[in-house]
């Protein structure tokens, strides 16, 4: 049964009597219009154009029906594509706004050639109605799940790089290409939409087998790479090294590369364009009557592509091949490849400013009074900036410390441009400022340290015998399972109060982080351990009102007056 409750194999009839049953109006009107010329014995010239507009009149009635069929914008069970009500209803909105335009077109079209009108006019009429069907197809295609579908299907070998290539690179290309060439046609230059129409399937054939060849070298590449691995070291196929890592990446890199300009120079070739055409193109100017040409514009931001690609081949070998090697830092490696990123926007930066035809020499002293504003302006956030760098070589501190600094004490979860981030005990966040933690105490309590010490104080009565409490102290602590033996706890009398005397035991944890936890356990296993023990933790004495010894006053009596 249908999501409707009938029968699925009445599904297909019930809806085409559906859709007959929209176009009906249409049919009918159609057929009226048919037999009013034959009535009236209208000439040829006549009949062809109401058989002219009954066709488009029946063909826009047939989308319209087929529209509100495959969309159900109000009937979710009717509805044939994967889309949400509100999805659904936008698509049927702008598919409704596309047929529109299609019948005032057509209408206009037929009102200026009844007319006698210009044939500009009813060009340009022709051209906004095949425009409004391109669009109306290319619509259809993305909101009925076609191309989302075609990319499900094909998978993720060489099919679904064909099909990622053909729906994401040749679909947008090709709902171009039609729209120039319905203005092409509609205009009346039938040489030059043929010539669009012939080099647009040369092209997007190109794509295709650059796509395809693309693929094949990379998976190669991949292939060898991984016979190599597995025959260097046994058991080391699932973990690759950064060198092997980083050679496939600049492999892939090239092999892309590669393709990328050899498709530019077939598509070149397949649309004539000689270097002397090429050549003469780029000499023309952006702005008529200027000095920036298309040239240096082109050219600046072919620079820019390849400082950009410069600087990430210059990341990958630092990061898979120099900086394994070498054994740096992770705050070196971080540090070194900020400065990469930075220099390359500013690279970046400067090139984008040329290729626009602005000139970087007249506005240094601008920039540089710029600079000094917004130096004095923005200290505290520069002084930050380098104050994370210069944590980040000198490494006081790493993620994943214990650190204490000022009233904050915390784990270091990152550092920043402007701050480093801690963690505190109560499982909260706190941004310190890198200045701060630069200018400030700071104290790494984990940092290069395989154990922590735990400090637990504990008062008893005077009198009390130290050797027992120091048996019993030392017990406890050898006992706890997360304390270590060696070194050893020890246990130092600290204080004699007037109370009692003060304890103290010391013993380290391999718990860096959790400290207080170990010193909990162990103050608890203390209370325990003295009751069982028979040794007593005095309590304060408590205040004594001087109040309560002296005498009350004698009344004194009373006078009268």
């Amino acid at each position: 049964m249908s999501p409707a409750g009938t029968p699925r194999r009445w599904v297909p009839g019930l809806r085409a009597l559906r859709l007959l049953w929209r176009m009906a109006p249409h049919l009918a009107l159609v057929g009226l219009g048919l037999a009013a010329t034959a009535l009236l014995g209208a000439d040829a010239t006549l009949r062809r154009q109401v058989l002219g507009t009954g066709l488009f009149l029946l063909g826009w009635s047939l989308l319209r029906g087929l529209l509100v069929e495959v969309l159900s914008p109000v009937r979710p069970a009717l509805r044939l594509v994967r889309l949400d009500d509100a999805r659904a209803a936008q698509v049927s909105m702008a598919g409704r706004a596309l047929l529109f335009a299609l019948l005032l077109t057509e209408g206009g079209r037929w009102l200026v050639r009844s007319a006698g009108g210009s044939p500009a006019v009813a060009a340009a009429l022709r051209i906004a109605r095949d425009g409004a069907l391109v669009l109306f197809g290319a619509t259809a295609l993305a909101a009925g799940g076609v191309l989302a579908g075609l990319r499900r299907r094909a998978g993720a070998g060489l099919l679904g790089a064909l099909a990622t290539m053909a729906t994401r690179v040749i679909f947008p290309f090709a709902v171009v290409t039609a729209l120039v060439l319905v203005v092409a046609r509609g205009l009346g230059y039938l040489p030059l939409a043929a010539f669009l129409l012939r080099n647009a399937l040369l092209t997007a054939g190109i794509l295709l087998v650059a796509t395809g060849v693309s693929h094949w070298l990379r998976a190669g590449l991949r292939e060898v790479i991984a016979i190599g691995r597995a025959g260097a070291a046994p058991g080391t196929e699932s973990e690759p090294s950064p060198a092997s890592v980083g050679l496939e990446r600049l492999g892939v890199g090239t092999i892309q590369a590669l393709v990328l300009v050899g498709t530019a120079l077939a598509v070149l070739g397949a649309w004539d364009l000689t270097p002397a055409r090429v050549a003469d193109a780029l000499d023309a100017p952006v702005v008529g009557g200027g000095v920036l040409t298309w040239g240096r514009v082109l050219g600046g931001f072919a620079r820019m592509a390849v400082v950009i690609v410069v600087g990430r081949v210059l990341k990958t070998v630092l990061t898979f091949l120099v900086f394994p090697k070498a054994e740096v830092d992770v705050g070196v490696r971080y540090a070194i490849l900020a400065i990469l990123r930075y220099v390359v926007i500013a690279i970046v930066a400067v090139l984008a400013l040329d290729a626009l035809g602005v000139d970087t020499g007249s506005l240094a002293w601008f920039l540089g009074a710029a600079g000094i504003g917004l130096g004095h302006g923005l200290q505290d956030v520069l002084g930050n900036f380098f104050s994370g760098h210069v944590m980040l070589v000198e490494r006081p501190i790493r993620v994943g410390d214990l650190v204490e600094v000022g009233q904050t004490t915390g784990t270091v979860e990152a550092i920043r441009m402007r701050g480093t981030l801690l963690r505190t005990g109560n499982n909260t966040t706190v941004l310190v400022p890198n200045r701060q933690m630069m200018a400030e105490r700071l104290t790494n309590l984990s940092h290069g340290l395989a154990y922590a010490l735990v400090e637990v104080k504990v008062t008893v009565e005077h009198g009390t015998d130290p050797a027992k409490v120091e048996r019993v102290l030392l017990a406890l602590a050898r006992e706890h399972t997360s304390v270590v033996g060696e070194p050893s706890p020890v246990v130092r009398i600290v204080e004699l109060a007037p109370t009692g005397l003060v304890f103290a035991l010391y013993a380290q944890t391999w718990r860096v982080r959790d400290r207080g936890g170990v010193a909990s356990d162990l103050r608890y296993a203390i209370l325990a351990a003295f009751e069982r023990e028979g040794l007593v933790i005095p309590r304060p004495t408590p205040a004594v009102s001087i109040a309560a010894n002296v005498p009350a006053p004698a009344t004194p009596p009373s006078t009268k007056s």
